[in-house]
């Protein structure tokens, strides 16, 4: 599993959609099940390395520096790409007000 510290909502002016930002940490080998998120979701690898699979596309390695925008609702399954070291992301959402922040897909 990963561990989510707390987030951070990021309030925006008129016209701007709620942000959150949070730091999430995955263990080694640890990966979500598949889900989407009802935002724009950007991420960025502080330590280590991430797998990113959207549905029907192959799996994209992200490494420590890199920079990754997913646009809103597509089904994807991430998590560590390593099964011996820690990944370190920060995650920055825009979304809708009242939207959950992922929705997780029933096979």
């Amino acid at each position: 599993r990963h561990l989510s510290p707390p987030s951070t909502v990021i309030s925006g002016g008129v016209g701007v959609s709620p942000s959150l930002a949070q730091r999430v940490e995955y263990a080694p080998g640890a990966m979500d099940k598949k889900h989407y998120h009802p935002a724009h979701l950007f991420t960025y690898v502080l330590e280590g390395s991430a797998t990113w699979e959207v549905e029907g596309q192959p799996p994209i390695i992200l490494k420590a520096g890199d920079i990754f925008y997913d646009p809103t609702r597509r089904p994807h399954i991430h998590g560590n790409a390593s099964q011996t070291e820690r990944a370190k992301l920060i995650v920055f959402m825009v979304a809708e007000k009242g939207q959950p922040r992922g929705v997780p897909i029933q096979k």
